[in-house]
């Protein structure tokens, strides 16, 4: 009743979405992970304040130096993690697309079939496919 090809673009669809999920997993363990890279940055930070207290670290210079280390640390893992955002909400997107440009095929192709109908035929091909 529904076109091959259209039954394999769901699919895809399909597949993508679950590439996603492990996608976002991984982006949200990740994520998690930042509370134990800040408390790292914060035993860098007391470490310095520590050798300024003790005479250690005299000049301004060398604690700036000390102190835009961290900095830097921060902001480079933080980058990472917004890649890793950013790449999530790209594929995101793209799936919405996908998606939507799928369905308006299939309705200028099956303006006769009810949503539902369609809807059901295509999750039928996509258990046979085990990928429901």
């Amino acid at each position: 009743m529904i076109s091959e090809k259209f039954l394999i673009k769901a699919a895809n669809i399909r597949r993508d979405y679950l590439k996603l999920t492990n996608d976002i997993d991984s982006v949200e363990k990740k994520i998690k992970s930042i509370v134990s890279f800040i408390e790292g940055q914060q035993d860098r930070l007391d470490d310095i304040k520590n050798k300024v207290e003790k005479g250690d670290i005299k000049s301004k210079e060398s604690f700036a130096e000390k102190a835009l280390m961290v900095i830097m640390d921060l902001e480079k893992e933080t980058a990472s993690y917004e890649a890793g955002v950013d790449d999530v909400n790209k594929k995101i997107d793209k799936l919405r697309e996908d998606e939507i440009s799928l369905f308006n095929e299939l309705k200028t192709k099956y303006s006769n079939i009810p949503d539902k109908e369609l809807k059901s035929k295509i999750n039928e091909y996509l258990k046979s496919q085990n990928l429901l």
